[in-house]
């Protein structure tokens, strides 16, 4: 089953602008729309998503800000941090948004709690919601619903506007001109009813309605990093057992790396524990670029455990394309190494540039010159 989990940071862009304690009302907008607005601005009757020329009406003497993207870079990616300690599928959306995947945990609700409190801790106001499906999820951060639509997704969604789909708007306002209002009253139109007067967007609107239209959660969040995750049914305390999941996540993670070609150099794991989650981080001289080089830095970088575990996540971040490699005399790869070309360039200085040649340098006889040009043009091979 499915877990997603939608945050929202309000006050944001206003907080990080400095302008949040403001006594005058203040608005960050962007597009023409108002992005969010401080309390003084609230009281006098602006809302987020209201149009600037409406909000210059209400709020006369106001101070207006202009968002920009770069203002806001750093702040976001502090918070960003602490929620991709509770995840390894973290996917922003605007710099005040996110979803988390926390499908497999063994307790997603607790989890989710605990990375909105953490987020919670930094100083934001944080409205959040947990549901199987993004959609529904999404709606849930909008009201608030913390975990409602996970508990009882029916009960919560079927009262909702029909506005609140996400379907087209030719769709809703048909909904609207044959009198339905509610999801709810959805439920009682038949598929083939559906297809009748929607078309191809008929699976699609039979699929919200009865809580589905999954989407999954990418994993966006940091970049240049791979992640994976082991989650076990009940605690383990067992360092050998500890053990074994490692190597399994290594074998994993390093494959990854070899078929994408790519090494880093540091390590992050996440272990979740009764008390909480556990971070420990390291960086290496050497790559990290296969199975056992993977099981080597994380073996190093969990240095100690010291209570039962219900979780690990590893994060391998800031990978970089692998060396080219190339095939020697014996078929064995190799990095390509510097050394190589002193050597080569030290005995042509003693014994002369004859003495030794490079492959590429051997010249090809002219009769084997002629027969790849007779080939050529004949076709034969």
């Amino acid at each position: 089953m499915y877990y997603l989990l939608k945050v929202q940071l309000h006050g944001f862009y206003v907080r990080n602008a400095t302008l949040a304690e403001a006594e005058e009302p203040v608005v960050v907008t962007r597009d023409k729309v108002v992005l969010d607005l401080n309390l003084a601005a609230r009281k006098r009757g602006a809302a987020v998503g209201m149009n600037l020329s409406e909000a210059k009406v209400l709020l006369r003497g106001a101070r207006f800000v202009a968002w920009c993207e770069s203002d806001y870079l750093a702040a976001q990616e502090a918070w960003l941090n602490v929620a991709a300690a509770y995840t390894c599928a973290l996917e922003p959306g605007e710099q005040h948004e996110a979803f988390l995947d926390l499908s497999g945990h063994p307790d997603p609700l607790s989890i989710a709690r605990k990375a909105v409190d953490a987020i919670q801790a930094l100083g934001y106001q944080v409205h959040w919601g947990l549901a199987q499906t993004k959609w529904l999820a999404s709606i849930g951060a909008q009201f608030n619903a913390h975990d409602d639509p996970l508990q009882d997704s029916a009960d919560f969604l079927w009262p909702l506007a029909i506005k609140h789909l996400p379907i087209s708007l030719e769709a809703r306002e048909r909904f609207q001109m044959l009198g339905y209002s509610t999801v709810g009253q959805l439920t009682e139109l038949r598929m083939s009813t559906l297809r009748e007067q929607f078309g191809e967007e008929s699976h699609r609107i039979y699929q919200l309605v009865w809580d589905g239209g999954f989407e999954p959660v990418y994993a966006l969040y940091p970049k240049d990093a791979l992640h994976d995750h082991l989650y076990f049914e009940s605690p383990i305390e067992d360092l050998e057992m500890f053990d074994q999941a490692l190597r399994l996540l290594s074998n994993r993670l390093g494959k990854k790396l070899r078929d994408r070609d790519l090494c880093g150099q540091s390590a992050t794991v996440y272990l979740d524990t009764e008390k909480g989650v556990r971070l420990f981080k390291r960086s290496f001289n050497k790559p990290i670029e296969g199975p056992r080089t993977v099981y080597g830095a994380l073996s190093l970088t969990v240095n100690k455990v010291e209570e039962p575990v219900s979780g690990i996540r590893v994060r391998l971040p800031s990978l970089t394309k692998a060396e080219q490699l190339q095939r020697t005399l014996q078929g064995v790869q190799t990095a390509q190494q510097p050394a190589a070309e002193k050597a080569l360039t030290a005995v042509r200085k003693v014994y002369g540039d004859k003495i030794i040649q490079r492959g590429s340098e051997i010249p090809t006889d002219r009769r084997s010159l002629l027969l790849r040009e007779w080939r050529n043009a004949t076709g034969w091979r």
